[in-house]
């Protein structure tokens, strides 16, 4: 983590540095839960009128009794006729292409449109099957992400088939058996799951709502028997903790803008990542028992889970780390990512045996989508990368505050010159010294709301270290949580 500033031009291919949704948006290609887009082209023109009959000439005044020769056409007139027979081409010609791209998108689409939607796997699903409790895709897609949490008050979500939009759940006739069966619909294990509770309705329901009905069994399937509606009896919506996170230890250093030093135990969830040859070293995030997060560009690098090592719960000297390491059974990067312009450049680890949480080994909680963080909110990153721009790296933990930079002003021609996507996020100060740099690669940018601690982004890129108008650029975490919960509801149980 650099905390100088350095005019000399370097680049770290392997480790991120200038090698640069919507995933592409997740996708969600990895994810589907919302209706095919369809077409509505509009073309507007001007009908044009191109008989030369229809012009017609001043009369001449003769003269001589001879026979007239007919006067030539106004030069204007005849470069208006040549326009408009431009303009009719070009119209005939956009409406040719529209209407062959409707009838590609309806004969040659994988569900030829109507009210089908894509499965992903070849197959073709109903809209009033998607989460409906049944799966009907091969690969299950049609059922996943179909509950999700919302905000820091982690109010729960469900995906309404009829109204295709998300609704609050209704508090009503709800219990701690339907919070657990959510959590693992979520992504999480059973084992992990914390207590259900309830939230005023508030202006979470403007959307409408989803209710169980009063004669739903206990192991009744969730999705199945959601109903919608436009009111909570109970005046109540459901939150839900599906795992104990973002919960800091008391013991802190004096925290320094420009880095220092961390004391230990201050960020439970860090995690140290290197290959078994020694050439790579990444950070990493803890978000689950099983499950750390981390640069798909470090994964790419050495693509084989057998060698890796994976390192928690440590003293913050670099010395004292390199024994108990921990096996990484799979390594899953993003299926998008690009590794010239570091475009999706996010990654999941998952350890062969999940991690036994104490009170210095803890996860950091996921952020929940409308969750409204926005420069030039502080973060934080930690890292053992380097202290300065071809400096040595740090033989302890380092921590150092970067506060968030708004997107379009990250994008600007004297900062990345709209190499930032919808796909990353910016966080650092545009003066210099304080950044992160080689070694950081991979560990979590973190934010405090409601008490609790938060992982919106993970260290990706950046031109040098520290240097002026060159800050840090992070993985968008909130981007990429559909397919962050798809991975681990997939693999949970592999």
């Amino acid at each position: 983590m650099a905390t100088n500033t350095v005019d000399a031009e370097s680049r770290y291919v392997n480790m991120g540095f200038e090698m640069e949704q919507r995933p592409p948006p997740f996708n969600p290609g990895a994810v589907r839960g919302l209706p095919l887009p369809g077409f509505s082209p509009e073309v507007k023109g001007e009908k044009a009128t191109s008989n030369p009959s229809e012009v017609v000439g001043e009369t001449p005044e003769y003269v001589m009794e001879t026979v007239p020769t007919p006067p030539p056409k106004p030069k204007s007139l005849k470069k208006k006729c040549k326009n408009y027979t431009v303009t009719a081409v070009m119209i005939l010609l956009v409406l040719g292409l529209c209407t062959g791209i409707l009838l590609a998108y309806y004969f040659l689409s994988p569900c030829g449109g109507g009210d089908v939607m894509w499965c992903g796997d070849g197959l073709c699903v109903k809209k009033e099957q998607w989460c409906d409790g049944t799966p009907d895709c091969t690969n299950g897609d049609d059922e996943t992400n179909c509950v999700r949490l919302s905000g820091t008050g982690f109010h729960l979500q469900a995906y309404s088939r009829s109204r295709l939009s998300w609704g609050g759940v209704c508090a009503d006739g709800w219990t701690d058996e339907f919070g657990r069966q959510a959590c693992e619909r979520i992504g999480f294990s059973s084992g992990s799951y914390v207590s259900s509770g309830q939230a005023p309705v508030g202006s979470s329901g403007a959307g409408g709502f989803m209710l169980l009905p009063d004669d739903v069994k206990p192991t009744a399937n969730i999705l199945t028997n959601f109903q919608d509606s436009d009111t909570c009896p109970s005046g109540k919506i459901v939150t839900l903790r599906c795992i104990a996170c973002g919960i800091k230890n008391s013991s802190r250093s004096e925290r320094i803008v420009g880095g220092h030093e961390a004391a230990y135990g201050t960020w439970p969830w860090q995690v140290f990542l290197r290959d078994s040859m020694q050439q790579v070293i990444c950070g990493g995030a803890l978000i689950a028992p099983s499950w750390i997060l981390t640069a798909a560009q470090c994964v790419q690098s050495v693509p084989e889970p057998s060698e890796w090592d994976v390192y928690v719960d440590f003293y913050n000297d670099v010395k004292t780390l390199f024994s108990n390491a921990k096996e990484v059974a799979q390594l899953i990067p993003y299926p998008q990512y690009n590794n010239k312009t570091q475009d999706n450049d996010i990654a999941l680890m998952k350890l062969k045996q999940p991690l036994q949480m104490s009170d210095s080994l803890k996860p950091i909680c996921l952020p929940n989508v409308n969750m409204n963080v926005t420069a030039p909110q502080p973060c934080w990153i930690v890292g053992f990368g380097r202290t300065s721009e071809g400096g040595a790296t740090s033989s302890s933990l380092m921590e150092a505050e970067v506060p968030l930079i708004d997107p379009e002003q990250c994008n600007s021609k004297e900062v990345y010159n709209g190499k930032v996507t919808s796909s990353m996020i910016c966080a650092g100060k545009l003066a210099g010294g304080v950044d992160r740099c080689e070694g950081d690669t991979g560990g979590p940018l973190m934010v405090e709301e409601d008490a609790l601690w938060w992982l919106i982004g993970d260290i990706s890129w950046g031109r040098g270290c520290g240097r002026v108008n060159k800050p840090g650029v992070y993985g968008n975490v909130t981007h990429f949580l559909p397919w962050i919960y798809a991975q681990m509801k997939l693999h949970n149980d592999a």
